[in-house]
């Protein structure tokens, strides 16, 4: 939880109370401000050492950070503007059993809402596998 990070970096909690997680990609985590919060999401991202220094303090291991903006406040995240590939039942509880995920979701007090497979930019799904 933010209040977690008050203790020893309390300019850094301050920074991450508005954000909500918007993705997590190996050591990649999404952080989205809505409009209102914009001054904010500018301020983390150029103090990005220092939040990323203290959430991986937190989590045990080395995190990225992205701040991006979410568009107003109370709006729901930006829709896909293409087909999304379902997962299944053994993927969704996949995601949601690494530790990974679950200490994010425990920081920001969250919850999962919308699991989705990334599209190559060609179109087609990413497999993880180069080329």
């Amino acid at each position: 939880m933010v209040s977690a990070l008050a203790a020893g970096h309390g300019h850094v909690s301050g920074l991450l109370g508005p954000a909500r997680v918007v993705g997590l990609d190996g050591a990649t985590l999404k952080l989205g401000y809505d409009a209102s919060h914009e001054n904010i999401r500018q301020r983390a991202s150029r103090q990005d050492k220092q939040v990323a220094a203290a959430l991986g303090e937190l989590f045990g291991r080395p995190l990225r950070c992205e701040y991006v903006p979410t568009g107003e406040a109370g709006a729901p995240l930006p829709a896909d503007n293409g087909a999304v590939p379902v997962l299944s039942s053994a993927e969704r509880a996949e995601v949601a059993a690494d530790p990974a995920v679950k200490a994010v979701l425990d920081f920001f007090d969250g919850s999962l809402t919308h699991i989705r497979r990334e599209v190559a930019a060609g179109g087609g799904e990413d497999d993880g596998g180069g080329a």
